[in-house]
């Protein structure tokens, strides 16, 4: 595998589907690998999507690690030649 995604997701239920699809759907032969934490419902989100996209993979932290601890470890379970990452969640521009 050429690329890796690491994605750290902390109680992002209600913000992560739509960005999580663009990035599974863009980058179909990378891995998307996402760090989650937290008991919104991420986990049950993120396992019905890696479903559906199968270059989404996912870790499962019941201890609060912080995001650059979460992509710290994501780094260290990636597959990818080149590994990057990227927030949750993201912004819209207003024009």
């Amino acid at each position: 595998m050429a690329l890796s995604i690491i994605m750290p997701a902390y109680n992002e239920r209600e913000r992560i589907k739509a960005n999580l699809e663009d990035y599974a759907k863009t980058f179909n032969t990378a891995e998307i690998l996402v760090m989650i934490e937290g008991q919104d419902g991420t986990k049950e989100l993120v396992k019905d999507l890696a479903k559906i996209y199968k270059n989404i993979n996912y870790e499962y932290s019941r201890t609060r690690l912080g995001k650059g601890r979460a992509i710290r470890y994501g780094f260290t379970i990636a597959k990818g030649e080149l590994i990057g990452f990227v927030d949750s969640y993201r912004r819209e521009l207003e024009v």
